[in-house]
């Protein structure tokens, strides 16, 4: 059971609910969204940073995520957009990563 919880809290699920949420949130224009998707992916970030020793940028991700919710708060919609692109990219990097081994 306790693999379960794992695997939803820190892999694929909680990426792609992350990305959905905040996705549909940048969609909808609403800054609440993407702080949802942000919380969703501060486990997989912590986990992909190689916790406890930060040694990776993937901590950066959920951050993005809350600066995107802050700048669409703001009413700059493009910047917001900006903010997820890396987020998009890393994470398909990653899918790749993992398909390809």
């Amino acid at each position: 059971m306790s693999g379960l919880l794992a695997a939803v809290f820190f892999g694929w699920t909680a990426i792609l609910a992350a990305l959905i949420v905040s996705g549909v949130g940048l969609i909808l224009k609403r800054w609440g969204w993407l702080l949802v998707g942000g919380a969703l992916m501060l486990p997989p970030a912590w986990l992909f940073s190689g916790y406890p020793a930060i040694r990776g940028a993937a901590f950066l991700l959920p951050l993005l995520l809350f600066a995107a919710a802050l700048a669409l708060w703001k009413r700059k919609f493009f910047l917001a957009w900006l903010l997820y692109l890396p987020v998009i990219t890393a994470i398909a990097w990653l899918a790749v990563s993992v398909l390809l081994q």
